[in-house]
């Protein structure tokens, strides 16, 4: 894991990002507080982890967990019909 400070990412972001690419974590530091954070992502991880940063599809995914716990379950024909429409919002 490496830690840049702000001032360094701009001057050098290329190397930043390929030091990500190739798989290490790099801290960004502001103030000597971390504030975020490159991290690498190949293209068959982008569904993921766009769902898993997405807060409507975390909403729904809640939702369907209270309404399982409730009732056991919807069948997936309406799971897949109230995702598609709730995306399409």
């Amino acid at each position: 894991m490496k830690f840049v400070n702000v001032r360094e990412l701009k001057a050098n972001a290329s190397k930043y990002l390929r030091i990500a690419s190739s798989g290490e974590n790099v801290v960004i530091v502001s103030h000597g507080k971390p504030r975020a954070a490159l991290l690498p992502l190949l293209e068959d991880d982008m569904e993921d982890f766009i769902l898993a940063h997405n807060s409507k599809y975390q909403k729904m995914i809640q939702r369907a967990e209270k309404e399982y716990l409730k009732h056991g379950g919807i069948p997936i024909e309406k799971l897949i019909a109230e995702t598609e429409d709730e995306l399409n919002r």
